[in-house]
């Protein structure tokens, strides 16, 4: 893996956050990325491999955010459509 990053839920838990996320992980800009639907377009278009880590506690806070939950939701699409990304469920 080339980019290997732990997604934690502070760095999710608004749109101006997922944006700095998506910025250092993905290289992917404000101005390409402004909504949810258009970041899950440039996810599919990563070409270095990136694996994005997310530990139990961090699933489970993730999961109870109406936001946080719909980036996960639109992240763990990209990785199964694009074979460059991955997501890992950790302990």
């Amino acid at each position: 893996m080339s980019v290997m990053t732990k997604l934690q839920f502070e760095n999710i838990s608004d749109r101006e956050k997922t944006r700095t996320f998506a910025a250092d992980t993905f290289g992917i800009s404000e101005k390409d990325a402004p909504n949810l639907d258009a970041l899950a377009d440039c996810l599919s278009e990563v070409t270095e491999e990136t694996a994005v880590k997310v530990g139990r506690e961090a699933l489970i806070q993730i999961c109870k955010d109406d936001y946080a939950y719909r980036f996960l939701r639109v992240l763990s699409a990209a990785a199964d459509e694009n074979p460059h990304l991955h997501l890992l469920i950790t302990r």
